[in-house]
């Protein structure tokens, strides 16, 4: 086995995330890190394990539609369009609740990975970044469109559960963790509504057009970014447990 602060080695079973006895199931599209001071990270497979079931390809089709893989390009082209349609405060608004919704989340993944021993007993460990991504781009998305912002509000909710529901199914989060990434997505697809202002009447077809192609082109494809996140955790040495007094 690996020694050292920042060593990984693999490990054959994966914690369901929860609340109780700690349950372990073998994992199947995942290849699992475990580093040597407890934390646990997952990373994507490029290949479907033997064991892996209809219904575990259909959740990780609806999944991957909220992966990063998808998601960036998709947040630069819209952005690119609304330029080109002439809509520069749509655009900057745009690109701003996005870009902020996403820091928000690495900054909240690296310091719940980084202090798994306090907060992995409530089943945080990593909130859902696939969850706020399907959040803010829904609800942004209906905000461009000049959709009313408790519209905006519930097409974002929607959205983020039913990705979160994937997330929790492929056991790769549980319900708290999706309902952080669902509430931060769903404060930037408002704060985008409020400073992007009343839309300009929008070509539908070219934004349809970009959006279908990105999601063709890139929908199945995975960054790893998660696991980069992981190790960025574990490399400023949060992996210890932290005492609440001070």
């Amino acid at each position: 086995m690996p020694d050292g602060p920042r060593s990984w080695h693999r490990i054959s079973a994966l914690r369901i995330a929860g609340p109780g006895p700690p349950q372990y199931r073998t994992p199947r599209r995942y290849r699992v890190l475990r580093h040597t001071d407890g934390c646990v990270g997952r990373v994507r497979s490029r290949r479907p394990a033997a064991d892996e079931t209809e219904s575990d390809r259909a959740v990780t089709f609806l999944t991957d539609f909220a992966d990063q893989a998808v998601v960036l390009p998709l947040v630069v082209t819209v952005a690119a369009v609304l330029l080109q349609q002439g809509w520069r405060r749509g655009a900057l608004a745009w690109l701003g609740a996005i870009g902020t919704t996403f820091a928000v989340m690495l900054a909240l993944k690296l310091i719940f990975l980084g202090c798994a021993s306090i907060f992995e007993p409530a089943a945080l460990r990593s909130p859902s970044g696939h969850t706020a991504a399907a959040s803010v781009l829904a609800g942004s998305v209906a905000a461009i469109f000049g959709v009313r912002r408790w519209r905006i509000a519930t097409i974002a909710l929607l959205t983020g559960l039913g990705i979160g529901l994937t997330r929790v199914g492929l056991q790769v989060h549980s319900w708290p963790e999706v309902a952080i990434g669902v509430t931060v997505g769903l404060i930037g697809a408002l704060a985008l509504a409020k400073y992007a202002g009343p839309p300009p009447v929008l070509r539908v077809w070219p934004l349809l057009l970009v959006a279908a192609c990105v999601v063709a082109t890139m929908h199945g494809r995975h960054f790893g970014a998660e696991y980069a996140i992981r190790q960025a955790a574990v490399s400023v040495g949060w992996c210890t447990p932290i005492s609440l007094s001070r």
